[in-house]
């Protein structure tokens, strides 16, 4: 007897794991190559090829949000921005309610925002807030965990990596960096001797910082 799962026609005698493997072949293996996109859409008419691209549009917002940025310049990338930190930092202090501290969403969205303009600055600028909203919230709401240390002390360490290969940036983020640091007194798991030990062995030791 047959039944049908996914995409094909399929045995009841088989097991899950099976099925699995068919309709991943088959997902594979109907799925075009880039070059052959390529291929056919250069056969297409334009008038063609504006409809399938208006369609697309219509249907995806990652698509929308590319063309946004895409043609929109400075200005949609600011508004993205904004829309992303808001994101973020609903995390750690919602509008209402407490904040959920689901860390991935956050970091996802500042991957997914890295993703779509491939601006390094303002990316730079999310991972700082997502940190500096993390510390404020254990100051505010006292110690949290293990985990959740090792994930503000691992986006901290690539900030300051990351501004220690340019000079702009290390010149322009030292200081809100070292008030992050500065927020970090009494925190446990080691978070706030990481944070100073992280930053002075970038940074040194200017006057007013002593």
């Amino acid at each position: 007897m047959l039944c049908c799962i996914g995409w094909g026609w399929l045995d009841w005698g088989r097991s899950k794991r099976e099925v699995d493997e068919v309709n991943g072949r088959e997902t594979m293996e109907t799925k075009m190559k880039l070059s052959e996109v390529k291929r056919e859409l250069s056969n297409l008419p334009q008038k063609e090829l504006i409809t399938i691209i208006s369609d697309l549009y219509k249907k995806n917002k990652n698509v929308q949000h590319y063309f946004s940025i895409k043609f929109g310049g400075e200005e949609a990338a600011e508004e993205l921005f904004l829309q992303t930190l808001e994101k973020v930092e609903h995390q750690f202090f919602p509008k209402r309610g407490h904040g959920a501290l689901k860390l991935a969403e956050a970091k996802k969205a500042i991957q997914h925002f890295e993703k779509l303009t491939g601006d390094k600055e303002r990316t730079l600028r999310l991972k700082i807030a997502y940190v500096d909203f993390g510390t404020k919230f254990t100051q505010a709401y006292g110690d949290i965990s293990g985990s959740y240390y090792n994930s503000m002390a691992s986006m901290f360490d690539s900030i300051v990596d990351q501004c220690c290969k340019n000079e702009i940036y290390y010149e322009k983020y030292r200081g809100i960096l070292f008030e992050i640091v500065q927020n970090s007194d009494g925190i446990g798991w080691g978070y706030s001797d990481f944070m100073y030990e992280t930053y002075y062995d970038a940074f040194g030791i200017e006057e007013e910082e002593l």
